[in-house]
């Protein structure tokens, strides 16, 4: 039998990051992201209204444009055929993080409550 100092913390560490590996990453589907408006906010404005639909397409006060899910809880937005913005959504589906069109960050927020046939 193999036995040497600190093997135990070596089993331990490989036994958690095969764990790691395995562990699955909840999907957010689209209708779950469809359910509710979001409001958005970055350096320049606060508050902004935002709303994907279910045919791919979003907007808000500012623009309109597509989307399209890109990642289990991630989504890429384009607007004038060429400019993207990601959005990382945070587990709960309730807010999400991400890179504006112009490159600056932004923060999103799901508003209202979630139809209990979206979850």
């Amino acid at each position: 039998m193999l036995n040497f100092p600190g093997m135990k913390t070596l089993l331990c560490f490989v036994l958690a990051l095969v764990c790691l590996c395995n562990a699955e990453e909840k999907a957010l589907s689209p209708k779950f992201i469809c359910a509710t408006p979001w409001k958005f906010d970055h350096p320049d404005t606060k508050n902004v209204p935002l709303r994907f639909r279910m045919d791919g397409t979003m907007e808000s006060k500012q623009w309109k444009g597509l989307w399209k899910q890109t990642g289990p809880r991630q989504i890429t937005m384009t607007i004038a055929g060429k400019r993207t913005s990601v959005l990382n959504f945070e587990p709960d589906g309730m807010s999400y993080t991400g890179t504006h069109f112009e490159g600056s960050p932004v923060t999103g927020r799901r508003v209202g409550d979630i139809p209990a046939d979206a979850r």
